[in-house]
């Protein structure tokens, strides 16, 4: 994680392995040139490591420090992801001086049966407003979202919630919410107006990349029809769709036994290839030419008791036919998971709109009300 210390001086904070036992020890970086705009060289200097573990912590399992914020009190703070035993953990450090760094004696959060959390992030946003926060925002207007890797699921969670500065302590305000975050693109991330998720849409300089255009309109889509985007290079896109219907009527019952916070499951149930009533229907990326290895990222729409919910997936089940071929040691399959998530979409306007961005063996997308950003991402590798 980069901080920019005052005077703009920007340092990078990484985690070393030392020794053959994975012992996981806290190191920091430097720009070899500061006035180098793109910082592309940079120094590891001797006195790493800045954090070791304690007795306390396990040292195998103690990674990926985060941006750091600066208190009241004029110390720096960062948290670091972890576990003890089943209890995932956001291990607390402070420093004066960006150096010397001491354990809190409590985490800024843990949740019981989690396991090891990885890539921790905790940042503010602004309550009904656009604007970005410094890292060190606080006040009555400013929540906070903490992010977190679950080593035992590899999906990315996040709660929004309070931030005490006064006893440097996270309260969430609700359950965790899954999403896939965008680590390989720039994005704006803001509050949803109703204050119980978060908005994110790639930023509007990756809007400056684009070279050719195609596009269609007015097509009436068919149960089983596929239509094929031509005039575009399929392994590096950007692709916004608006999908639109007449009714929900046709809407199927959402089983009351599922579980809304496992949209995985019901995703890997409901695939691309299995019927329902209103979807799937979505975007065929990375397809061979005879459709024989695909990766479709579609919609689902449910009718819950007290409201349409509407199901955003990713079946990579079909991405590749090279069963087994994969650098995994245990000689298993192919990772080729189903990723989803129920998305607060307001169906009124009977429209869908979707957007994917491709960039060869990367793929993202979104989904979005016309009115707004998105409120969900995928990422498939």
């Amino acid at each position: 994680s980069a901080t920019v210390l005052p005077g703009n001086k920007p340092v990078i904070l990484y985690t070393g392995i030392v020794d053959d036992k994975q012992t996981q020890v806290q190191n920091y970086a430097v720009p070899a040139n500061v006035s180098d705009p793109y910082i592309r060289e940079w120094i590891k200097p001797d006195d790493n490591p800045l954090i070791v573990a304690d007795n306390e912590v396990n040292k195998t399992a103690f990674r990926d420090p985060t941006t750091a914020w600066l208190g009241k009190d004029g110390e720096w703070r960062i948290t670091i992801g972890g576990r003890k035993s089943d209890t995932g953990m956001a291990f607390f450090y402070k420093s004066k001086d960006f150096k010397h760094w001491t354990k809190v004696h409590h985490p800024l959060h843990s949740k019981d049966g989690t396991g090891n959390w990885e890539c921790p992030d905790f940042f503010p946003v602004q309550v009904n407003d656009q604007n970005g926060l410094d890292t060190s925002a606080t006040g009555p207007d400013v929540k906070y979202v903490f992010k977190v890797s679950l080593d035992a699921t590899r999906y990315e969670y996040y709660t929004i919630g309070t931030y005490n500065s006064e006893e440097d302590k996270y309260i969430p305000d609700k359950a965790w919410l899954m999403v896939e975050w965008f680590e390989l693109i720039p994005r704006k991330i803001e509050l949803d107006p109703n204050g119980k998720q978060l908005l994110q849409w790639p930023v509007a300089e990756i809007e400056a990349q684009r070279e050719d255009h195609a596009g269609l309109s007015d097509k009436m889509i068919t149960k089983g029809q596929k239509i094929e985007i031509t005039g575009i290079t399929a392994a590096q896109a950007d692709v916004h769709v608006i999908f639109t219907f007449d009714s929900l009527d046709k809407a199927e019952p959402f089983d009351p036994s599922w579980d809304r916070h496992d949209a995985q499951k019901i995703c890997s149930q409901k695939g691309s290839t299995v019927e329902g009533g209103l979807g799937p229907f979505g975007l065929v990326t990375l397809a061979s030419e005879n459709l024989e290895e695909f990766t479709p990222v579609f919609f689902r729409v449910f009718k819950a008791q007290d409201k349409h919910l509407v199901l955003m997936c990713s079946d990579a089940s079909r991405s590749t036919l090279k069963n087994g071929e994969t650098s995994m040691k245990d000689g298993k399959d192919a990772y080729r998971p189903s990723f989803g998530g129920f998305v607060d979409i307001d169906l009124k306007d009977m429209k869908l709109s979707l957007r994917t961005l491709i960039d060869h063996s990367v793929w993202r997308a979104l989904a979005r009300e016309e009115r707004h950003a998105s409120h969900l991402g995928f990422i498939q590798l």
